[in-house]
């Protein structure tokens, strides 16, 4: 299997889907014996540009910390592909990884199709979901909604995490545009839980929602108010159907407090008999994903941001943990995220380092010269430089820019 899945993973997704009324052809095909319209289990479904993965596991947690089985599928695994697949919060086995990829060898061969990386990934999916004995599928889009192979799932509630400007030569060059190829996840008269969008975005998904009859729930009239306190920034005061009740989130980013929030909400929805918050409190301070603020050592964080805005909290989240240090930035991204608009809060930082994620060195080398500045240089090796990069007390250290960076310093310091 190990050669099956090595060229598995050489495989590339489309950039452009050749005609629409073709797209799920190959994976329907793939995917016949299975059914993915009537499953056993309930689906829950997470589109959005940023805050997919941590709202996931965050409902995921809570799920399973109530005493139901689950299977989430998150996007991209830093350094092990059975990350995308965590059975009870716990990676698959090997033996279960083995069994879906030689099920899906059997059909691509038996079909004479190939498919795309990501959608052999979601066919794989389905297949462990259909054979294992879950109660939740949690599952989030690899990009847009509408066109996504994700969007085969029969759906028991979809949630839509914070939208901005991404992936533009796919899904459209303006956020209207995008924000509807997002809303291709809304299915009909099936709830709706929306995260705090710009209003242009929130107004189109609730027209979307409302054309097909979908109840939907917004973040903002959800949470009436959300105020962090003084002592703690780890601490926040939340009101919740006219609850008050303080919350310990285990990261000081006020964005993953809303995430989390929002996996709340959609647990209670599901059970409004239980009393969820307390244990979903406890789910959360439990049960963290990597590369969001994680912190290997007291003064290094990692950070998968990758947005503007997300890039904006993250930046200013570090500089009040670290007021005093020396700010030190190491960031690479992809050539398709919007790196001016990123390096608008570089200012934060007295050393920059860029460095280029595996695969893009020249792309991001050309990005690096936007930002021609004195205390700015390129690297073409993480690795290289942070053997060569002593870091002291003194110092606070953040990388950040891509999943596949910080998967690169996973690697390093572990």
């Amino acid at each position: 299997m190990q050669s099956y899945l090595e060229q598995l993973l050489t495989r590339r997704n489309p950039i452009h889907i050749r005609k629409e009324e073709a797209r799920f052809s190959d994976i329907l095909t793939i995917l016949q014996d299975i059914n993915i319209q009537k499953p056993r289990y309930k689906t829950i479904h997470l589109a959005g540009s940023k805050g997919k993965g941590s709202t996931a596991h965050a409902i995921t947690a809570t799920l399973y910390s109530l005493g139901y089985r689950t299977l989430l599928f998150t996007s991209p695994h830093l350094i092990d592909i059975k990350e995308r697949f965590l059975l009870n919060l716990t990676r698959i086995s090997t033996e279960q990884l083995h069994r879906a990829l030689r099920w899906l060898q059997h059909q691509e061969d038996a079909y004479h199709i190939t498919l795309p990386f990501f959608d052999a990934m979601t066919a794989m999916l389905f297949f462990l979901a259909d054979s294992l004995p879950i109660d939740f599928l949690i599952l989030e889009t690899g990009l847009g909604g509408r066109l996504d192979a994700t969007n085969l799932c029969a759906s028991d509630i979809t949630v839509i995490t914070p939208i901005e400007r991404e992936h533009t030569a796919i899904l459209g060059d303006t956020l209207l545009a995008i924000t509807q190829e997002k809303a291709g996840i809304i299915k009909p008269k099936t709830p709706l839980f929306i995260a705090k969008q710009a209003p242009q975005v929130a107004q189109c998904l609730e027209e979307s929602a409302q054309k097909l009859g979908a109840p939907y729930f917004h973040f903002n009239a959800l949470f009436a108010a959300i105020k962090e306190r003084a002592r703690s920034p780890f601490q926040q005061e939340i009101i919740y159907k006219e609850r008050s009740f303080i919350v310990q989130f285990p990261t000081p980013m006020k964005v993953l407090a809303e995430n989390a929030l929002l996996a709340l909400a959609v647990v209670d929805y599901l059970f409004p008999e239980h009393d969820i918050i307390p244990v979903w409190q406890e789910s959360i301070l439990s049960h963290q994903l990597p590369a969001r603020y994680q912190k290997i050592k007291a003064n290094i964080v990692l950070d998968a941001s990758h947005t503007p805005s997300s890039f904006c909290a993250l930046v200013q989240t570090f500089y009040q943990e670290f007021p005093t240090q020396e700010k030190i930035l190491i960031f690479g991204c992809a050539v398709d995220k919007d790196f001016i608009s990123i390096s608008e809060s570089f200012y934060y930082f007295d050393k920059i380092y860029f460095v280029a994620p595996k695969g893009i060195h020249q792309q991001m080398e050309l990005l690096s010269q936007q930002y021609p500045q004195a205390n700015s240089s390129y690297h073409p090796d993480l690795k290289t430089l942070l053997e060569t990069l002593p870091l002291k007390k003194e110092q606070a250290l953040l990388i950040t820019g891509s999943f596949y960076l910080v998967a690169e310093a996973l690697e390093h310091f572990h």
